[in-house]
């Protein structure tokens, strides 16, 4: 970077003691930390360098450290926009210091009550909107509105995070050639790729910014961003609030990008009229019509019979419709163990033990090549359950129960492989023990503390990609379970699992089919979050 895009020195990661991770984005990784001499708690972005160059994202950081540098210091902030303290780097990473959000993220609460109320929902999108009219009277667009990028704070109250997509026309064209220099460094340093990385690589920058769930029409036409693809968002999010999922759903991103093509969305007979008017009104045209244009803006929304009731100049005093002691999360981020023992300072021994696993080293970065790799399915015949076998299976089962101090995680069914796989996330890979089960299942287990962490979908069109002997991948709908296995017995799970999809085919799309039915496949299988209450 030049001298004229360097980030603050003034602090440290000195200056911080490092406590505990809060969530991972794609180049980054968030934790909670504490000022040393001020005891003051934020949250600290952290992002690595050679993962940022590598992908050709220096450019995109550079241009969201100044969007929120201007938001801070030159606009005065906003309570619900994100706040930068300070940020600064060292050799090998990038940091940026946030205020914090204690509650979580709306992505995470809607994984625990399922779906909000009428009277939620207009608390919690009117919060919303008022950020993004503070974003959209100062040429900021966001990008990428999601419930994940909506965080709760402790008073109650949301914040509008990550502006790792944002833009604004607000830069001068200085400013803005010197951020895409950056960038155009970025991929001279990735000249050396070959061939078949470059065009990868290329593919991947040309994609749509946002999540599929939540991108508009025009995103999807030319890729042309302005403020009202974020209006289209905050609609799919209002609806997914009371509906308990996104307007717009498929087993992949091809059918759901279709979905939105078509500006399909149906309503069940329970859904609000009042929310229905307001989503039609910010989403949905006569005749399908999807011209941006045309599409209901901040101001106009912030003036809607929705928001009727709402006084816009007094909404930071307005008082949470849910109590935060109901926000489990929040419970959880509160204890957090006693850090007189921590030192200040962030390097690779912190990193490992704030992850509960360790980070992939770049020796272990494969070619993408070897990702065309695969193996061909096994195909075994439906069992015939009978006397003998049952008698055996329960046999099986009760030495189990002796001898398998995993046996009551996993509902009465029979292990038929396990072992310890590293599942990879973001920057590192968790250790998990994994168990194949006749259920059919196969779940994963946080091993230091014997506690089930979540379910790998099985799915009649998920497939199974051996790469080498250490590694292999399970694509699921919306997820690629990217795994390491360092005994080397890669090849035994891909034919174990294969085995399992084949055996238990009828069950599995049984399952998949209803789960897809009925809307709650992706609450069923995934990471386990806590039981739902309501309120």
């Amino acid at each position: 970077m030049s001298p004229e895009t360097k980030m603050d020195t003034q602090k440290t990661p000195m200056d911080f003691k490092f406590l505990a991770r809060l969530g991972e984005g794609a180049y980054s990784q968030v934790f909670r930390c504490k000022e040393v001499g001020t005891n003051a708690t934020f949250a600290i972005k952290v992002l690595e360098k050679e993962h940022l160059m590598k992908h050709q994202k220096m450019g995109a950081i550079i241009r969201e450290k100044k969007i929120l540098e201007y938001m801070t210091k030159d606009l005065g902030g906003h309570p619900f926009i994100s706040s930068l303290y300070s940020n600064f780097e060292d050799r090998d990473r990038i940091y940026f210091v946030l205020n914090i959000a204690e509650a979580g993220d709306l992505k995470e609460s809607l994984h625990h009550f399922h779906r909000f109320d009428l009277a939620t929902v207009k608390f919690l999108s009117s919060e919303i909107l008022s950020g993004l009219s503070f974003l959209h009277t100062h040429q900021i667009v966001h990008r990428d509105m999601k419930p994940e990028n909506v965080l709760i704070k402790k008073d109650g109250h949301i914040v509008i995070a990550d502006f790792g997509s944002a833009k604004t026309t607000k830069f001068g064209e200085e400013e803005e050639e010197e951020i895409q220099k950056t960038s155009s460094e970025d991929s001279d340093e990735n000249n050396s790729k070959d061939g078949y990385e470059q065009e990868k690589e290329q593919e991947r920058r040309t994609t749509f910014v946002g999540t599929a769930l939540y991108i508009s029409p025009e995103m999807l036409k030319d890729g042309e961003v302005g403020a009202k693809s974020d209006i289209w968002a905050l609609g799919c999010m209002i609806y997914e609030f009371l509906a308990g999922k996104p307007p717009f759903t498929g087993i992949n991103a091809y059918q759901q990008t279709r979905k939105v093509h078509e500006n399909n969305i149906v309503f069940d007979n329970d859904f609000p009229e009042s929310a229905r008017i307001l989503i039609k009104d910010m989403m949905i045209f006569e005749f399908q019509i999807s011209d941006p244009k045309l599409r209901i803006t901040t101001d106009q929304l912030m003036a809607h019979q929705f928001y009727k009731d709402v006084n816009w100049k007094t909404i930071t005093n307005t008082t949470p419709t849910v109590p935060l002691s109901k926000y489990s999360l929040y419970r959880e981020r509160e204890e957090i163990l006693d850090d007189d023992d921590v030192q200040p300072g962030f390097d690779l021994a912190r990193l490992i033990k704030l992850n509960d696993g360790f980070p992939l080293s770049p020796s272990m970065e494969l070619d993408l090549k070897d990702l065309f790799a695969a193996i061909a399915p096994v195909a075994v015949p439906q069992p015939k359950l009978n006397a003998r076998a049952r008698a055996e299976r329960e046999a099986a089962l009760a030495v189990q129960l002796h001898d398998n101090e995993y046996h009551l995680l996993l509902d009465g069914y029979l292990v038929i492989k396990q072992g310890i796989l590293h599942k990879k996330r973001g920057f590192f890979a968790r250790k998990r023990m994994f168990l194949l089960t006749d259920g059919p299942q196969l779940v994963y287990v946080d091993p230091s503390n014997k506690e089930a962490r979540g379910r790998v979908p099985l799915t009649p069109c998920m497939t199974i990609e051996y790469v080498n002997k250490k590694l292999f991948n399970i694509h699921t709908p919306g997820r690629t379970y990217i795994l390491y296995d360092y005994n080397k017995t890669a090849e035994e799970w891909c034919r174990a699992i294969e085995d399992v999809r084949v055996k238990y085919a009828a069950q599995i799309k049984k399952i998949y089919d209803k789960g897809m039915e009925e809307g709650n496949f992706h609450e069923i299988y995934g990471k386990i979050r806590p039981n739902r209450v309501s309120f």
